[in-house]
């Protein structure tokens, strides 16, 4: 595969996308997290940053797919913080 930053942040975003869509369309969320609604979106940051983990450490790593991964891991916490108004 190509060391290259765009494919990482493709990568990258399949996991936040998941997580969207099973927290919004799904009832999952009520059903097992009722008090955790951010629960997923936990889980997806968790799972982008063991790929980044599995990129690096590779026999010939591909840090510039990681950095990608990286990238929209930092970017969907972003838009969370922004469109949940959630307050730190």
């Amino acid at each position: 595969m190509k060391n290259s930053l765009w494919i990482g942040v493709f990568i990258g975003v399949f996991a936040p996308a998941f997580a969207y869509i099973l927290t919004n369309y799904t009832s999952f969320v009520q059903q097992f997290f009722p008090t955790k609604p951010f629960v997923f979106y936990i889980l997806a940051a968790a799972v982008n940053l063991v790929l980044v983990r599995i990129y690096y450490r590779r026999e010939r790593p591909q840090d510039n797919i990681a950095k990608g991964v990286i990238i929209s891991t930092f970017l969907g916490m972003l838009f969370i913080l922004y469109f949940y108004k959630v307050h730190i």
